[in-house]
């Protein structure tokens, strides 16, 4: 098997094998999956780890019978007693974009048939809904992808080795980008204002759902891919949407990047140099972010254990930072909870949202929602909301005694009623425990769970009392309000689970009621 030239040197000139190493990182991985869309750079990819596998095969083969150099030399680096030798397949997405896409699948057919790897094509629609044909694209892309590690990762083939592997190395999906492709995601980002996180474009390796994104060329370059094409004799798919430059990754590829090599020949290989400075600074603010956010954590939301209430932050500790030290840890936290970075634009509106910490005010972030409340900055989802919304749509029976629950909403939650005399009197064994009016509980009736309406309210320990105000008094978030189920006698307010029983309603040492939100 040719090598690719992978060196970093001005020059250029110098070969090695440094894509192998990076092969050799991946063999904690039970299972290789290559993105093939057919085109250069994928076909390099799937032909030189088919090349790779079938030399760690060969390994375990005599000495004698290795006749090629090159592959025993890769054999004898690289010992197969630690690790099962991974499987290998390959996925192709056919977007449906082109009128030749049909062709491509059947290339890609013929390829994987004459390397005996298995091939999975699978359909996408292509929604663009006003982020652009490429974005859509590369979601959709995603999508298929992940539910291509997922599948293998709950139907993957068990082996006779004594290796234990975690879920994270069941599978890894390998893509064929370059440092071409890196410099080229740089300068966009750049174009756009992007910071230190953004400059270090794409990583060697990140997570997808719950397996691994690897990048085991990116230290090689689009020349590199194009001779080992020719030296091997690859057949490879020529995507005419590659010249089109109305997209903007094809105009920095057809014209900026070829102006920048002419004036700086260099450029490709110092752009990568800068991605991998960037990348390093942006570990290392991570680090501060993750000692920052020791103090300023989320321990509110764990103690209330429910996503209804959302992940927090403590308002007070957040301004005690500096603002770039502030803005950092507020990008890394909101990064954690699987959201796009926010604009310049948006942070300047979360450090408003902290400094007026006003009950009533929103940060819109997609498909979430920032909610400062008593002190803490609340990251809510859209979607939990709407669940919270249409779970109690309208009033259901509760059998009495009994923990019953209420599907996207909670559980609402039964003890144990202490024991009773005949005449209704308390024993001695637990007078102690029911003795003061925390022990108060619901009588036994007929009951409804039901929202809160407008205006309502009931009285307990002998006063009138709202609702409204018993749950502002009780620290229930806004949000949460108009959801929180309430215990209906007819028309009247009996409890509210998890706070208090309504004295029409209550009897001491009877049923008592919690409310756990899911």
């Amino acid at each position: 098997m040719s090598s690719l030239d992978t060196s970093h040197s001005d020059n250029n000139t110098n070969s090695n094998t440094s894509y192998l190493d990076a092969y050799k990182t991946l063999l904690k991985h039970r299972h290789w999956i290559v993105a093939f869309s057919g085109g250069l750079d994928s076909t390099v990819l799937l032909h030189s780890v088919s090349e790779f596998l079938q030399s760690l095969h060969l390994s375990q083969l005599t000495s004698d019978q290795l006749t090629n150099d090159q592959l025993k030399d890769q054999a004898s680096s690289t010992s197969t007693d630690d690790f099962t030798i991974p499987s290998l397949s390959a996925i192709h997405i056919n977007h449906q974009l082109q009128s030749v896409s049909a062709d491509w699948e059947k290339h890609c057919q013929s390829v994987c048939e004459q390397l005996s790897v298995p091939l999975t094509i699978k359909k996408v629609a292509v929604a663009n809904e006003g982020k652009g044909l490429e974005s859509a694209a590369r979601q959709a892309r995603y999508i298929a992808f992940e539910e291509q590690l997922a599948a293998y990762s709950t139907s993957r083939p068990q082996d006779n080795s004594n290796i234990s592997y975690s879920a994270e190395a069941d599978s890894v999906l390998l893509m064929g980008h370059h440092a071409n492709d890196q410099a080229e995601t740089l300068l966009m980002r750049l174009f756009r204002g992007a910071g230190t996180r953004g400059a270090a474009a794409m990583p060697m390796q990140r997570s997808l759902g719950k397996s691994q994104i690897a990048r085991p060329l990116l230290h090689c370059t689009r020349a590199n891919l194009a001779a080992y094409a020719v030296l091997n004799e690859l057949p490879y798919i020529e995507d005419p949407s590659n010249t089109d430059e109305s997209f903007d990754r094809n105009f920095v590829r057809q014209q900026v990047l070829p102006k920048l090599e002419a004036r700086w020949p260099s450029v490709v290989t110092l752009l990568n140099r800068y991605s991998e400075h960037a990348s390093g600074d942006s570990e290392l603010l991570a680090d501060l972010a993750r000692l920052d956010l020791q103090t300023v954590d989320a321990s509110e939301a764990s103690v209330v254990g429910s996503k209804a209430y959302g992940v927090s932050l403590s308002i007070t500790a957040c301004l005690d930072l500096s603002l770039k030290r502030r803005g950092n840890l507020l990008r890394y936290w909101l990064s954690a909870q699987q959201l796009n970075m926010p604009s310049t634009a948006q942070m300047a509106q979360i450090d408003n949202l902290l400094l007026s910490a006003s009950s009533g005010a929103i940060v819109q972030l997609g498909a979430y929602r920032l909610c400062p409340y008593r002190d803490r900055l609340y990251l809510l989802r859209e979607d939990t909301l709407f669940q919270l919304s249409q779970a109690l749509d309208k009033n259901m029976a509760w059998t009495f005694g009994e923990s019953m629950t209420i599907n996207g909403l909670g559980t609402l939650l039964v003890s144990e009623e202490p024991q009773l005399r005949d005449d209704g009197e308390v024993t001695s064994e637990v007078a102690s425990e029911v003795a003061s009016e925390d022990s108060v509980g619901l009588r036994e009736g007929v009951y409804t769970l039901g929202r809160k309406r407008d205006g309502l309210h009931f009285r307990y320990r002998g006063m009138s009392r709202s609702v409204k105000k018993c749950f502002n008094e009780h620290g229930i978030p806004p949000w949460l309000r108009d959801h929180y189920p309430l215990l209906y006698a007819g028309d009247e307010l009996a409890a509210i689970p998890g706070i208090l029983v309504c004295d029409n309603h209550s009897m001491v040492g009877a049923c008592a009621l919690d409310w756990q939100w899911d």
